[in-house]
């Protein structure tokens, strides 16, 4: 995923957080790429290098958007998936290993999970349309 969703993101989040971040908020889009895509519990990782709780770092994502955390950040890690299988030549295991899935069982069963098919069945359709 590019860092331009997640720096509208992080730039709502720093206003409603009246902008008291020690970290400066231009440094916060690669920051938040990095830690989205490392092990969970990533909310909380991310609130600390917004350098807020995770429960305020929630109130406000739910406060903005209407949605979760989890959602958000699920959000984000299928439309990485979804631009890896249309963009690149990665094997469905090299991307879940990319996306820090621990095997690429788990990262096809949260795709289905999310989009309803494989992520072969989606590579196989993108390359198709």
């Amino acid at each position: 995923m590019t860092g331009e969703g997640h720096g509208v993101l992080v730039g709502r989040l720093f206003r409603r957080a009246g902008g008291q971040s020690r970290v400066h908020q231009d440094d916060l889009g690669v920051r938040v790429d990095e830690v989205v895509l490392k092990a969970a519990p990533v909310a909380y990782v991310l609130a600390d290098q917004l350098c807020i709780t995770g429960d305020y770092l929630s109130r406000i994502v739910k406060r903005v958007s209407g949605r979760t955390v989890g959602d958000m950040i699920n959000q984000m890690l299928m439309m990485e998936a979804c631009y890896l299988l249309r963009t690149s030549s990665l094997s469905i295991a090299q991307i879940s290993q990319r996306l820090h899935f621990s095997e690429p069982a788990s990262f096809t069963r949260f795709f289905i999970r999310v989009k309803g098919m494989t992520p072969k069945e989606f590579r196989n359709k993108a390359v198709h349309a």
